[in-house]
C-alpha cells in the first residue's frame, strides 16, 4: 500500500509492503521494510521528451529479517524513472535504480534493478499492464558472505483508478513470473492500493 501528497513539483510518499512468502516448504507472512520517498518532477513531458521524475527513499527495517519479511537495516533507494505517451492510448515507462542497505550481519549489500512496461488505457480509469523488470540481488548468507542473484521478472496486470472529489483510489493486480539461474520460475501475485488525496490549491 502507498499513499502521499502531491504538489506536483515537489511529492512525498510512503509503501507499505505486506508479504505472503513460501518457498521450500517454509511460510511466512507480515508487514515489510517501509519505505519513505521524495520524488521530485524534474521534466515535464512535452511532444518530443519524457517525463522524469527521480525519486529518493529512506528504508526503514520494519520487516523480519528472520522470517525473510524485512532485510534488518536502515537503506537508502534511488529510482530514475521516464515516461511518455505514444499513442491516445499507450504509454510506455523506463527505470533504472539501486538500493542500499548499511548494515546486514556486518555487511552493506548493494542492488540494482533495469526495468521497463507498457501502459494500455481500454477506458480513462481501467488499465491493463505489462511489466519487466532485470536485478542483480545482494544479500547476506549465514556465514556473511555476499551472495548475487541475477533475476529476470515479468508481470501482466491491470488497475483501476476510482476518482472521488477529493481523493484518488487506485487498486491493481499483478501474476509476476522469475526467472533465475538454476532454479525453477516462481510465480507470485501482487494487490496494490494506492490513496493520494488531492490538495487545494
Amino acid at each position: 500500500m502507498s499513499s502521499g501528497t502531491d504538489s506536483q513539483i515537489h511529492q512525498f510518499s510512503y509503501v507499505l509492503p505486506y508479504s505472503i512468502l513460501k518457498s521450500e516448504g517454509q511460510k511466512a507472512r507480515g508487514i515489510g521494510d517501509v519505505l519513505l520517498n521524495y520524488r521530485y518532477q524534474a521534466l515535464f513531458e512535452s511532444a518530443v521528451t519524457p517525463a522524469f521524475a527521480p525519486r529518493i527513499s529512506l528504508v526503514l527495517p520494519t520487516g523480519n529479517f528472520r522470517k525473510g519479511t524485512g532485510n534488518g537495516s536502515f537503506g537508502v533507494q534511488g529510482s530514475l524513472p521516464f515516461s511518455k505517451v505514444v499513442s491516445d492510448r499507450v504509454t510506455l515507462h523506463a527505470n533504472a535504480g539501486a538500493t542500499s542497505l548499511f548494515d546486514v550481519s556486518g555487511r552493506s549489500p548493494m542492488s540494482f534493478n533495469l526495468g521497463g512496461s507498457a501502459v494500455y488505457a481500454v477506458t480513462r480509469d481501467f488499465n491493463v499492464l505489462l511489466e519487466t523488470v532485470g536485478e542483480r540481488i545482494e544479500t547476506v548468507n549465514a556465514t556473511r558472505g555476499i551472495d548475487r542473484e541475477y533475476a529476470l521478472t515479468i508481470s501482466p496486470g491491470a488497475r483501476y483508478a476510482f476518482n472521488l472529489p477529493d481523493t484518488q483510489i487506485v487498486l491493481g493486480l499483478g501474476a509476476p513470473i522469475t526467472f533465475s539461474r538454476d532454479k525453477r520460475p516462481s510465480y507470485g501475485a501482487i494487490f496494490y492500493l494506492s490513496v493520494e488525496p488531492k490538495i487545494l490549491q
